[in-house]
């Protein structure tokens, strides 16, 4: 394990009471969008609030130091969770209080109270969402797959509550310390939340710890102990249904058990709470003996439980699992026609126990649905990681259970304050009091002394836990099909793997079906753009990744808005007619080629074409940019569009677009591209001339050098028209996923920007050629493709990673357009969340 960074106390440091808020009071949440929720205490209090207040703010894990604020509650909070899709978090204080709150408007650091729930007089335990029945497991044996249906199959996983026809309903569920079980529906209706309530028992119950877990036909499994060693751990089933416009809670009773330090004399804790036998701490009181944790390993997986007995110098960790057990009936029950009858009951087996000498802290199970796979040295190994009293780290393997790395925070200079130290000689040990594993298991989050760290548990330098690039390359795909965010992947990347990483994302991507293809092809170049930027040296071909992501998603919104005039099973649409033909024919001459279309097929409303314009003219101030890169190849090999020029792929949908654009400039002139000329030449039919012929030279595999003829063209073609803003048409962002280069560790501090920032935006990592480029300083529209000048009028948002700013309100009235940018709604082309920002 290695620090990352850590996140420092924003202010106060030399108060009385030095922290933010006590350690065993901060609550963490981490959403699969890489975004970390956590409690402070309340930094804006004021004489009239308690001093029990409590505030919730976000972070996105690529920068830290950027914090957002959800809301400020009068009480403690005592548990958060994100949903599934990381768009909802829902927050339970210690007066009983339950509140939903979600983005607004896809925009990190705008948000809205979506109801309440009132349990009062009850402390919350555990909370939990309701399953949505979408479950995609994680095999790490098909690796070598072909097909990403095959190495990503989803699982027969039934929803936890579902309506008329099997849709799910979006909800939470909790559980109290008196044995209480609360649901809560979200509804389009007023009010927002309705609320059910039922026991989880028909006898009176008394817990202190919960936790809860998905089954695969729906029920929820609830485990509850009331803290002591020598009480069971009750297990119970929670079946949610729908009568009319109810919801319906049945709990009845399942498996549970004895922990077995208290069942096992030998070598354990007896039944009075003393340890014996080898492993037991000496000097250990007997009253301070409880369970400290009952915890489900994965939330998707409720077979296999964790439960952590022990005091101030002791602990015992065991590890059950749910299996079935077969009991044979007697013969005076068997019958003629089922002469051997045999019943199945649940029942929990003990797999395995760890114990210390300290107390437990924390316990950070995996998040990601793994299946067992196959043990390698240098393959994907999922962990469970405890931290304990005494700085102590453990990660113990997920199947085996046995313990396969460990270390000490006290190893980790970063982790040591002297300013706390200095206030308490007699302080304990430094220790983790929150643990949390990133989605992928490629990372940690810890909180120690009010200051929250990144830790990258997988491929560090100290050995631990290691990861070939054939696994991080499964969890790159993984998190393409699923929707999650790549960026703690990344963590597990070192810089001499990209290419390779690269290269492999490409060669499985070609080998999937042409729908899969369309599909994931913007998500794979995003994963492939965030890779590069992660590299200090790759800048230029991250932005070659954003600008062919832009390329290949307007040429997929052109195409698809093209229809026939009459429908035919046996005749191809114009997209498909208009690709052949591009592919087979290598006319230069544009006005020859489209003689050869019917222009019948090409007919588009007169008012979405017009929209289209800024689309279009990126489309040509790129092409301009690939042309006249190629005189400049030989002795700038990083400038933007290098690598692009060379792509036949690339080369071809330029071709047909431009098709479709002299097409359409017949039905709407004004939706052609301008050109600043300095010449008479007619420039689309020019750039089309040049294209052909560096799409020839690249076609199957040709010559690595260009014509010579094509090359003089290039040469001249910069003093016949003014080519734009480079920087514009490939990104000029150098601040997402730069943190991956600089050294670590790095120590950041709430509202403050670090110094590498300053430096990043200080230097130019695009090649800008002043004789066939002109610089701008107006804000630019990364989604409308417009400049927004040096202070839009209009409100505008920005991404929380690139830094890159788009229009928050559509600015068309056209369909088409207004359709294009819902695409990017909800999420920055790289990926990054939006945030409201004041211009």
């Amino acid at each position: 394990m290695e620090v990352v960074y850590v996140i420092k106390n924003p202010a106060k440091v030399s108060s009385e009471l030095y922290d933010w808020c006590p350690d065993d009071q901060i609550c963490c949440s981490l959403s699969c969008k890489n975004i970390l929720a956590f409690s402070s205490a309340s930094d804006d209090r004021d004489e009239c609030e308690p001093v029990s207040a409590t505030q919730v703010q976000v972070l996105d894990l690529d920068k830290p130091w950027m914090v957002y604020k959800v809301a400020t509650f009068p009480s403690q909070v005592v548990n958060l969770v994100w949903d599934r899709n990381g768009t909802h978090l829902l927050i339970a204080t210690s007066e009983g209080q339950l509140d939903i709150w979600q983005i607004k408007d896809h925009m990190l650091n705008k948000w809205s109270c979506l109801g309440e729930v009132q349990l009062s007089g009850e402390d919350i335990l555990s909370l939990a969402w309701l399953h949505n029945g979408v479950l995609i497991r994680f095999n790490a044996d098909k690796r070598d797959n072909l097909k990403y249906r095959e190495k990503f199959p989803h699982t027969l996983f039934s929803p936890s509550l579902s309506d008329f026809g099997g849709r799910p309903l979006d909800g939470f569920v909790c559980v109290t310390s008196t044995g209480l079980v609360s649901v809560g529906l979200i509804q389009n209706t007023e009010p927002r939340i309705r609320s059910y309530v039922e026991s989880l028992s028909p006898a009176h119950l008394r817990a202190s710890l919960a936790d809860i877990a998905y089954n695969a036909n729906g029920d929820l499994m609830i485990a509850t102990t009331d803290g002591m060693p020598s009480s069971a751990i009750q297990c119970f089933l929670v079946s949610l249904s729908m009568e009319q416009t109810s919801c319906v809670i049945t709990s009845r009773a399942s498996a549970s058990l004895y922990v077995k330090c208290h069942t096992e004399a030998s070598g354990g804790v007896g039944v009075v709470g003393r340890p014996t036998g080898p492993t037991a701490a000496s000097g250990v009181d007997q009253q301070n003996f409880c369970v400290t944790h009952v915890q489900f390993v994965n939330k998707d997986y409720s077979d296999t439980l964790v439960i952590c007995v022990g005091g101030q110098n002791f602990s015992w960790i065991d590890f059950w699992q749910l299996v079935e057990q077969t009991h044979s009936l007697h013969r005076m029950f068997h019958t003629n026609s089922k002469p051997n009858t045999v019943y199945k009951t649940p029942k929990w087996m003990h797999k395995a126990t760890v114990t210390h000498n300290t107390m437990v802290t924390a316990i950070a199970g995996p998040k990601l649905p793994t299946m067992p796979c196959g043990m390698e040295t240098s393959g994907f190994t999922p962990y469970i990681a405890v931290a304990y009293r005494n700085g102590i780290i453990k990660l113990i393997h997920r199947y085996s259970f046995q313990v396969i790395y460990n270390c000490c925070v006290d190893q980790f200079r970063e982790l040591s304050i002297p300013e706390k130290r200095n206030l308490n000689h007699n302080q304990p040990p430094s220790h983790l009091s929150v643990l949390l594993q990133t989605h992928s298991s490629c990372g940690m989050i810890g909180v120690k002394d009010n200051n929250i760290y990144l830790f990258r548990s997988v491929n560090t330098n100290d050995a631990g836990v290691q990861m070939s690039p054939s696994y991080i390359v499964l969890l790159l795909e993984y998190a393409a099909t699923t929707g999650w965010d790549w960026w703690d992947i990344l963590l597990a990347t070192k810089q001499s793997m990209i290419e390779d990483i690269c290269q492999k994302l490409n060669d499985n991507f070609q080998k999937q079906p042409t729908a899969v293809q369309e599909l994931m092809c913007s998500r794979l170049l995003a994963i492939k753009m965030a890779l590069y930027k992660s590299s200090a040296n790759s800048y230029h071909l991250a932005a070659d990744c954003q600008a062919k992501l832009l390329l290949y998603t307007i040429a997929s919104v052109f195409k698809g808005i093209l229809r026939p005039r009459q429908i035919s099973s046996q005749d191809n649409n114009p997209a498909e007619k208009l690709s052949m033909l591009c592919n087979k024919s290598s006319e230069s001459e544009l006005l020859i080629l489209l003689t050869n279309l019917e222009f019948s097929d090409f007919l588009v409303d007169a008012a979405s074409l017009q929209s289209f314009q800024p689309l279009i003219q990126w489309i040509a101030d790129f092409t301009l940019h690939l042309l006249g890169s190629i005189p400049l190849q030989q002795s700038y090999s990083d400038i933007p569009g290098s690598l692009l020029i060379r792509d036949s792929s690339v080369l071809s949908v330029l071709r047909e677009l431009f098709v479709i654009i002299r097409l359409w400039g017949h039905i709407n002139p004004n939706c052609l591209p301008f050109f600043t000329m300095n010449s008479s030449i007619e420039c689309m039919s020019h750039l089309f001339k040049l294209l052909t012929k560096a799409w020839l030279c690249v076609k199957e595999g040709g010559s690595v050098e260009y014509e010579e003829g094509l090359v003089s063209d290039c040469c001249h073609l910069t003093s016949e028209v003014m080519i734009r803003n480079t920087r514009q048409t490939f990104s000029q962002d150098t601040l997402g996923y730069a943190i991956f280069h600089q050294s670590t560790p790095q120590s950041f501090q709430i509202g403050v920007e670090p110094n590498y920032v300053y430096s990043c935006k200080q230097k130019q990592q695009f090649m800008t050629i002043p004789d066939i480029t002109t610089e701008s300083k107006q804000m630019y529209d990364i989604v409308r493709q417009i400049n927004l000048g040096e202070k839009p009028a209009e409100p505008v948002r920005e991404c929380s990673r690139c830094g890159a700013v788009s229009l928050i309100q559509s600015i068309s009235s056209a369909t088409s357009m207004k359709a294009w940018e819902k695409r990017w709604a909800s999420a920055c082309l790289c990926g990054g969340q939006w945030k409201w920002t004041i211009t």
